[in-house]
């Protein structure tokens, strides 16, 4: 039926390396997969960098105080960083594409894909 079409399209894996692709999910709900290139934690935030320009580039940007949830699931920064995630959550556009990720289970390490 039509209306699965779009669902299964909906559920498509965004490439996180590619600001463009992740855009086009503006303010509605994405599933995005990528290399982490670099994991910052401020004060208030824990942003994660699929890009090297984080004003351009996907992040996924963690409230700090629910940092020690992660953590205790293993999703260290140092986990985190250099490996392929998939993340799921609402995308904004501001600095680039952006996901606020609240719960640990929206992020998961996955495996590289073959060449």
């Amino acid at each position: 039926p039509k209306a699965w079409r779009g669902v299964v399209m909906r559920d498509a894996v965004a490439d996180a390396a590619t600001p463009q692709a992740v855009a086009r999910y503006a303010d509605g709900f994405a599933i995005v997969a990528g290399r982490v290139l670099h994991v910052g934690v401020t004060k208030t935030t824990v942003w994660i960098d699929f890009g090297k320009i984080w004003r351009e580039d996907v992040t996924l940007a963690i409230p700090a105080k629910q940092w020690p949830r992660f953590e205790a699931t293993g999703l260290t920064a140092a986990a985190l960083e250099g490996s392929m995630i998939r993340a799921r959550g609402v995308v904004t556009l501001r600095d680039g594409p952006r996901i606020e990720i609240t719960e640990p289970a929206a992020i998961e390490r996955i495996a590289p894909v073959s060449p």
